[in-house]
């Protein structure tokens, strides 16, 4: 964070304002300011040489997107996901979910800032598409984190609830 800091100050820098960062020499920018026997530096060298030889992503494309994008310089574009970010979070959903099927170029990724959001994006567009009418039944299994019982019914859904229940000596399993 503090090399992303530094090279958008090198643009602009007023008080907590810093500019775009600039592309041109990032790279070498970059392994200068590091200090391979500093464990964090060495974690953030070893993230981007991966990245650049077994993933083959661009150094300075990469760099860039990464220090422009830790003081929210794209915000709020793209839309869904800058494109190296989606590319490396592909590849450990890759590892991860997918289970061996090679998905990660037909995947496209939409981070949200948590679960309420990305939930509320879901109810929005299915909504939006016509897949959700009012009056549609959606199951809310309880327990459950509390401001999830209030997304379905927001006025703009119209919803009916069904409350599905678990307790703790059927295991949490819903029958």
């Amino acid at each position: 964070m503090d090399f992303a800091t530094s090279e958008c100050q090198r643009t602009m820098s007023e008080g907590d304002m810093a500019g775009h960062g600039e592309a041109k020499g990032v790279a070498e920018r970059f392994d200068a300011a590091m200090n391979p026997s500093d464990e964090t530096d060495k974690f953030l060298i070893d993230a981007v040489n991966y990245r650049v030889t077994k993933l083959g992503m661009d150094k300075e494309a990469l760099l860039m997107e990464l220090t422009n994008g830790i003081i929210g310089d794209y915000y709020p574009t793209p839309s869904r996901c800058l494109p190296y970010t989606e590319a490396i979070l592909n590849e450990y959903l890759q590892s991860t979910l997918y289970h061996g099927v090679d998905l990660k170029g037909q995947t496209q990724v939409f981070p949200t800032e948590g679960g309420s959001a990305a939930m509320c994006y879901i109810f929005h567009s299915l909504s939006h598409n016509h897949v959700l009418k009012p009056g549609d039944k959606i199951a809310l299994a309880t327990p459950i984190f509390t401001p999830y019982l209030q997304i379905p019914d927001v006025n703009d859904y119209g919803l009916v609830s069904v409350d599905v229940t678990s307790t703790s000596t059927s295991s949490w399993d819903i029958a």
